[in-house]
């Protein structure tokens, strides 16, 4: 059974085996372009690229690398939502999907260096976020518990988003500090 699926940039990715050497910032940032959140189900085409975009700029510098690859797994598998994961009669298809997507963002973490455990800044970032996002492009009812939300003024191209991905990341690990030794 082959288990191993060549990237956008070339580089051969075994999904049984996750390597962090074969995690590239330019196959995340292609994939998440190319990758609609909600399933699509927006009024405009809007990726995963430019959410995990506007959640790095949400946060300060210190948490904006997390922030912009807080969904970076999706390059390499989908996020299938709950809902449709509950309809799976067997425990072990679901335990199994969710243990590769696990897997594949310890991989991820480990190339990047950032925390295993997301910081709360990154995940109140994603959740606001989310609540501009569904508000402001899709026709989902509901509950805004926040008293202002980021207006979303413009979807990008897939290019764009992907251009920006980049950029942004690019600035980010010119900011990143250089991690003490350890004794």
């Amino acid at each position: 059974m082959n288990t191993t699926m060549t990237t956008f940039t070339g580089i051969e990715f075994n999904f049984q085996t996750p390597d962090p050497s074969t995690i590239n910032i330019t196959d995340i940032a292609h994939s998440l372009c190319s990758e609609p959140i909600f399933l699509g189900r927006t009024k405009e085409f809007y990726s995963v690229a430019q959410h995990s975009i506007m959640v790095a700029n949400l946060v300060e510098p210190e948490f904006g690398l997390e922030g912009l690859l807080h969904n970076a797994y999706q390059a390499y598998c989908k996020n299938i939502p709950q809902e449709l994961l509950n309809m799976f009669d067997s425990l072990t298809i679901k335990t199994q999907y969710l243990g590769l997507c696990n897997q594949i963002n310890m991989a991820i973490i480990k190339k990047f260096e950032i925390p295993e455990n997301p910081s709360i800044p990154v995940i109140k970032a994603n959740e606001y976020a989310t609540i501009c996002e569904k508000i402001a492009l899709t026709s989902e009812k509901i509950d805004n518990p926040y008293p202002f939300l980021i207006p979303i003024k413009k979807c990008m191209t897939p290019r764009t988003a992907e251009i920006e991905f980049i950029k942004l990341y690019k600035q980010l690990i010119r900011l990143k500090k250089p991690r003490k030794p350890t004794l």
